[in-house]
């Protein structure tokens, strides 16, 4: 039961690599109410519609990730875009908000963000690097989860998990 059903909320995979945390954000992203996933660049991504990525790296990539994501692909509009900057620009065209998930001097705590705009796209980067300079200059918001041990990051799947939790709240 979604909490607040006024709200349509997106996530956007820009190069993860993982089929693991591919399919575990499918999951938390289902659990959490989400209704579109974006894969970019070379996300890989469960079978979608149109597919057109040779047969037998599709069955491969699409069984890795559907043995963690549990079957929560089939409640969740799947979309692949090969571009962020295309991506993004589309999005903001259908009144998206974009916001990046990444530590950075311009961020907004998870906690303290406020989205005016009903649809949000949430941007999660690559598991090592996260999101880089040009791709935050393509959001129109970043936000990062408060941190009080010494760790610095969080798998990207985490990560993903906690702020899912926030901005479906």
């Amino acid at each position: 039961m979604m909490k607040n059903s006024d709200k349509e909320l997106g996530v956007v995979l820009h190069n993860i690599r993982s089929c693991e945390n591919v399919g575990s954000i499918l999951r938390t992203a289902d659990f959490f109410g989400f209704k579109f996933v974006w894969f970019v660049g070379v996300t890989p991504y469960p079978t979608i519609e149109g597919d057109e990525r040779l047969p037998h790296i599709r069955e491969k990539l699409d069984k890795q990730i559907k043995k963690v994501s549990l079957g929560a692909e089939s409640n969740l509009i799947l979309i692949h875009e090969p571009n962020l900057k295309t991506l993004t620009t589309k999005l903001k065209d259908m009144d998206w908000c974009v916001v990046g998930l990444e530590q950075n001097s311009k961020s907004t705590e998870l906690n303290k963000f406020k989205c005016k705009r009903k649809k949000i796209a949430l941007v999660l980067g690559t598991e090592v690097t996260g999101l880089d300079f040009d791709d935050l200059t393509l959001v129109d918001e970043i936000v990062e989860i408060p941190r009080h041990g010494n760790k610095e990051s969080l798998n990207v799947s985490v990560a993903f998990g906690i702020a899912a939790s926030t901005l479906s709240n």
